[in-house]
């Protein structure tokens, strides 16, 4: 397959979307989010939700999110107490790849 798996109502279904979306309630009970994962959480939640929920991607939708990545640029010194927090993604990535048994990931922005 090429990996396109078609819209829906100008929507792109896909596999993953970051940081924000919204379900319904019933449907989110099918595939619980993880609570080993405090970063990170939603690749483990959408690999997991994949055959089980349809993901869209809507580009009409749009949510502001101010995000930096200070905290993979600078050393820890320089990082804010937050920046220091969010610098653990790295240790929950692995925990990730072990737990779906994959080598890599690959985020696209």
């Amino acid at each position: 397959a090429d990996g396109d798996y078609g819209s829906e109502q100008g929507c792109r279904v896909v596999d993953i979307v970051p940081n924000f979306f919204a379900a319904r309630t019933e449907r989110l009970r099918l595939v619980r989010w993880d609570d080993t994962f405090k970063l990170g959480e939603h690749e483990d939640f959408f690999l997991r939700a994949k055959g089980v929920l349809k993901t869209v991607c809507c580009p009409q939708v749009v949510i502001g999110h101010a995000s930096s990545e200070r905290w993979l640029r600078d050393s820890s010194s320089k990082l804010s107490a937050y920046d220091r927090m969010r610098r653990r993604a790295l240790r929950f990535q692995q925990v990730f790849l072990r737990k779906h048994r994959l080598s890599w990931y690959i985020s696209h922005k």
